[in-house]
């Protein structure tokens, strides 16, 4: 117990012999002073340090990246996959913000009665994410995009053979759940982890919306 007992109550002793004085002298009740060679008074050991002081918060740079592979499953399906790096600020242990980028490529081909076709489709996502990061294994992050988007194609039949390429600036959506596989420090809070991430992702095309879901394997540190 941290409280220390200060000192002890001296009762007066009742005299049984009227000829004494009736009072007790104040300096009969005081402790004895210390000798030139006794010890100090010993100090009270500091009460140890909750294991809530001991763990702190910074707001920190985090960085991550993945490599990834899906396919875009809207309007139709092609397969394809890339890159994804990111960076920015983690505040605390729930909340981030940063910058993803994400260089695609999905390619496909068809072959039809009529001829046969090929094409390839080139995106660049820039995504501003929130992030939430309820426990340390489980992330969830959504922001806004804007997404170059690249088209190649190039087709053949019996009677003719052309090529055609397009490109331009959309908006878009992107979302992210991702499992970090590691640990974290007590002592400033960053955590460091093999990442299972998924990213869908949304372009607001012209008269359809173009959806993208992309997974792969990387890793995270914030």
């Amino acid at each position: 117990m941290r409280l220390r007992r200060l000192a002890s109550v001296l009762l007066p002793s009742l005299l049984a012999f009227s000829g004494l004085e009736s009072s007790a002298s104040a300096t009969d009740s005081a402790p004895p002073a210390a000798g030139p060679g006794a010890d100090p008074p010993v100090a009270a050991a500091p009460a140890p340090a909750s294991s809530e002081s001991t763990e702190r918060e910074h707001v920190r740079v985090r960085i991550g990246f993945n490599f990834n592979g899906g396919a875009i499953v809207s309007p139709s399906t092609v397969g394809g996959g890339g890159f994804a790096f990111r960076i920015g600020v983690q505040a605390n242990r729930l909340i981030g913000v940063y910058y993803q980028a994400s260089p695609l490529v999905f390619a496909g081909f068809s072959v039809g009665e009529a001829g046969a076709s090929a094409g390839a489709i080139g995106l660049f996502q820039n995504s501003l994410m929130a992030s939430l990061t309820p426990i340390d294994l489980i992330e969830i992050a959504a922001g806004p995009s804007l997404d170059y988007a690249g088209l190649a194609v190039a087709s053949a039949s019996e009677t003719e053979a052309g090529t055609g390429t397009a490109s331009k600036l959309f908006f878009g959506l992107a979302g992210r759940l991702a499992l970090h596989l590691g640990g974290r420090s007590a002592e400033t809070g960053r955590r460091s982890s093999f990442t299972i991430g998924v990213d869908p992702h949304v372009i607001f095309a012209p008269g359809s919306a173009v959806v993208a879901l992309t997974g792969g394997l990387g890793a995270d540190w914030y």
